[in-house]
């Protein structure tokens, strides 16, 4: 029964919500996300599971799609591709910021993002490769038209787009699918086996850069956030 089961989630969200503001130090946020089928209608339990977190004060973060490949079947750049590509050492760090800002701006950039802090971010990651040039910047005719950050494990070979970007004044020219392709060599070259990654559903222009690079959809996830203010009380 939807309504008993929608009840009893109201039930156990208050009881957790409860919880976490008795602790001495509560935690700023908390994001749950659901699993959903590839294809095909929503069903049931999750129709009720998303109208109890509405109803208790969850705030949506709307759906997400996730793709993963064996990077050894994924493609190659372009050898006829004009594109020149520059490490944060060759380009500069504060060169790099300046196009990250530029071309970072999207729907995948949270308020509050700051350019300098990302790239600080992604040399500091202890699990990830981590050097300079997991970091690079696309010139064209010597303009930069756009950025990508992208970092393996070493131990599982998991690899990962953190972020990449278009310059505003070089869009609409299909320069995304060239940047996504870099990527996949970038990865090869830290030694990565295995690219998963994903973007918003409401972020068309990327998820046309994942078709366009053949990679197959592996996940559709709906999410939720639920923030803590200073008292304790839901944001």
């Amino acid at each position: 029964d939807p309504e008993l089961a929608g009840a009893r989630l109201d039930s156990l969200l208050e009881e957790w919500r409860s919880a976490l503001r008795s602790l001495p130090t509560p935690p700023y946020k908390l994001v749950h996300r659901v699993r959903l089928p590839l294809d095909g209608p929503d069903d049931v339990p999750f129709v009720a599971r998303e109208e109890a977190l509405d109803r208790v004060g969850w705030t949506g973060l709307g759906e997400r799609r996730e793709f993963k490949d064996p990077l050894s079947e994924l493609p190659t750049e372009d050898p006829a591709s004009s594109l020149v590509w520059h490490d944060l050492e060759r380009f500069g760090r504060e060169r790099v910021a300046a196009v990250i800002d530029d071309g970072g701006r999207g729907p995948e950039w949270e308020e509050g993002d700051d350019a300098a802090a990302l790239i600080a971010g992604a040399l500091a990651e202890p699990e990830l490769y981590s050097a300079p040039d997991c970091i690079q910047v696309a010139t064209l005719d010597g303009e930069a038209v756009g950025f990508v950050i992208a970092q393996s494990v070493a131990d599982s070979g998991w690899g990962s787009v953190k972020m990449m970007g278009v310059c505003r004044a070089a869009r609409g020219r299909g320069l995304g699918v060239a940047i996504h392709r870099h990527a996949f060599t970038m990865l090869r070259a830290q030694g990565g086996k295995t690219y998963h990654d994903g973007t918003s559903a409401a972020n068309v222009p990327m998820l046309r850069v994942f078709e366009k690079s053949g990679c197959t959809p592996f996940l559709r996830l709906r999410g939720w956030e639920w923030g803590i203010g200073p008292a304790g009380g839901a944001r």
